[in-house]
């Protein structure tokens, strides 16, 4: 039961994240940086955050003990973060 619930909750996971890729994609390079009254200041930053904390949980579920955001040490273009 627990593991149908978990396998539903990444296939949700994996549609929602391909409809934001998608949308995100479809936008030039100033639409991704445009200042947003928003919790982060435009859109690059939010899909930063969003990559940040998938692979956040990704590392806590496979038990990793320090737990390492890829933004942090990396600084991708838009496409480079959605792949």
């Amino acid at each position: 039961m627990m593991t149908e619930l978990l396998t539903k909750y990444a296939d949700f996971n994996l549609w929602a994240n391909q409809r934001i890729t998608d949308a995100v994609l479809s936008l030039n390079e100033h639409q991704q940086q445009q200042v947003l009254k928003s919790s982060f200041p435009n859109i690059y930053t939010t899909v930063l955050h969003l990559w940040d904390v998938e692979s956040g949980w990704f590392q806590r579920v496979h038990q990793h003990t320090n737990v390492l955001f890829p933004s942090r040490t990396f600084n991708p273009n838009m496409k480079e973060v959605v792949n």
